[in-house]
């Protein structure tokens, strides 16, 4: 086995048990290699083992662990009535040596012996310093997050994170693969509700599937990039570190790969410096980079090298990062200005400096971030000048979706006969939900929680994010770009706004409008009253 990995570029890690030998009541036998044993004689003659190379230190009065605050007793009596090596012994110590030498002989790569946890929840601003915490020299290290053994630990003080708590493990195992220390070890493993529940006995499937009761982290997108992400940052430094001191953080590997975390509750928006040449890069935590082109969030990098980022630290995902290997070369946006005194339906000079414009109609989605109460519904209205609505039509598979579940049924009713995004709310004889009259366009309260009723794959940023979805012709928009405003049940038109450039862009609006700016055949996400926040992603 250990030759057809090599030959396979496979690396062989021995995960080594040397503290103890079998249980004392385990009896006699042979072992899988024909030694034969005798536990309750403390005779082991494959290696050979004899009575006094077994613990003689331990006091208590069963000869196993009694008491785990006893530091005597946790290192020289039996854990579970394991046999306790006598660890101080030259002769012991020579046979594991021994033991480790024929393991490298064989082939192996390394070995894993022991291991530190951190117990607690560690606050990320700490990590700069996370180098000074580890024992093993970079060389010797073999570092991961989890393990079979710790997967099946009862939640309690430093049990460890697993896929069971899927958002911290993509975090840390992000963390993982983005520092300069170790090799490091991707879990991929099965579902379990007992603890000595074997793996299933059909195979996860090809073609990138996972099914049959397994897991596969190493297939998860983020995991998947972030290796990638790691060969790219090859023995690059860690650099421009920058924390604001509450559990946000960012920092680059040398001029080739950047990534940021924020493990806060509220919003990371900030620009900071990135190590990057200037650029448009593909975040591969919300996406892949397809023939040139980002199906999830594009990152610009400024001349100065300096990127603006939004971070939603309730998103599944609450995580960016890009390399020189995700730099997009298709899909940049088109340079667009508009006037700064406008009113909500109302743009008194159109988009210019338009050379080229998308064509046909192309799947379109504006997400408005607002926290709402109770019975509080959200509208968008919209359109491209004053007076001037957008022909719309509703996705025929978007809305046989939503027939499935009742929380939609209000947004399926509304969109009903909606066929335009316009200033002036409700057209006539569009859909009525319960003799309640639309008052826009109708948006859909989404989260990025899988396991939410409300999840939808679109939303990769959080909760509270109102979605609209349609399709419409970009090539009757200039530039495919169109102005639009929320509307709700209870506040009305929101704040008028100065939407500063959006991240995806490659040049900002010029004289602000007071409206929000979207663009046709692309993901716009924006919030509720802010000008300042703006996310722009080709679809």
């Amino acid at each position: 086995m250990v030759t057809r990995c090599n030959a396979a570029g496979v690396k062989v890690y021995i995960d080594a048990v040397i503290n103890h030998m079998t249980a004392a009541d385990a009896g006699s036998g042979v072992g899988s290699d024909g030694s034969q044993y005798d536990s309750r004689g403390k005779y082991f003659r494959g290696v050979p083992y004899g009575p006094n190379d077994f613990g003689r230190r331990c006091k208590s009065a069963s000869g196993n662990i009694e008491n785990y605050n006893d530091p005597n007793e946790v290192r020289n009596c039996d854990l579970l009535g394991l046999l306790d090596l006598e660890g101080g012994s030259p002769y012991v110590r020579q046979k594991i040596v021994d033991y480790f030498d024929d393991i490298l002989d064989i082939g192996a790569d390394g070995k894993k012996m022991a291991e530190t946890f951190l117990a607690g929840r560690l606050t990320l601003n700490t990590l700069s310093n996370v180098q000074s915490w580890m024992m093993l020299s970079n060389e010797d290290a073999l570092v991961f997050v989890d393990d079979q053994n710790k997967q099946r630990e009862a939640p309690g003080n430093g049990h460890s994170i697993t896929f069971k708590q899927s958002r911290e493990y993509k975090m840390a195992t992000a963390f993982m693969l983005s520092w300069p220390y170790g090799v490091p070890r991707i879990m991929s493993s099965y579902d379990f509700k007992d603890d000595w529940a074997g793996p299933p006995p059909a195979s996860p499937n090809q073609a990138g599937l996972c099914e049959n009761g397994w897991i596969c982290e190493h297939r998860w997108r983020q995991i998947t990039n972030m290796v990638e992400w790691r060969n790219q940052a090859g023995n690059t430094p860690v650099e421009n570190w920058w924390s604001n001191g509450n559990n946000q953080i960012a920092y680059s590997r040398g001029s080739v790969a950047f990534i940021a975390f924020n493990n806060y509750d509220g919003i990371m928006q900030t620009s900071v410096t990135t190590g990057l040449p200037a650029g448009q890069y593909c975040d591969i935590i919300s996406g892949d980079l397809l023939n040139g082109t980002c199906t999830g969030m594009t990152i610009a990098v400024e001349s100065d090298s300096k990127a603006k980022l939004f971070i939603d630290g309730s998103s599944q995902d609450p995580i960016i990062a890009f390399h020189l290997g995700s730099k997009v070369s298709n899909g940049s946006a088109l340079p667009v200005s508009f006037s700064n005194n406008s009113i909500a339906g109302t743009t008194s000079s159109q988009p210019a400096n338009i050379t080229t414009s998308p064509s046909n109609e192309e799947n379109t989605i504006v997400f408005i971030r607002k926290i709402t109460s109770y019975g509080e519904k959200v509208f968008i209205r919209g359109g491209y000048g004053k007076d001037m609505p957008i022909p719309i039509k509703y996705p025929y598979m978007n809305l046989q979706t939503l027939k499935r579940k009742a929380w939609y049924q209000a947004y399926r009713d509304w969109s009903q006969g909606d066929t335009e995004l316009s200033w002036d709310g409700a057209e006539n004889g569009q859909g009525m939900r319960n003799g309640e009259k639309s008052l826009g366009s109708p948006m859909l309260w989404t989260s990025s929680n899988s396991g939410s009723n409300e999840y939808v794959p679109e939303n990769t940023f959080g909760d509270h994010y109102w979605m609209w979805e349609v399709t419409m012709d970009c090539s009757k928009l200039p530039g495919g770009y169109f102005e639009f405003k929320g509307y709700s049940n209870k506040d009305g038109y929101e704040s008028n706004v100065r939407q500063e450039k959006c991240l995806g862009e490659t040049t900002s609006y010029g004289k602000y409008p007071i409206n929000h700016v979207a663009k046709c055949g692309h993901k716009t996400v924006v919030e509720w009253g802010r000008g300042n926040f703006c996310i722009m992603q080709r679809i």
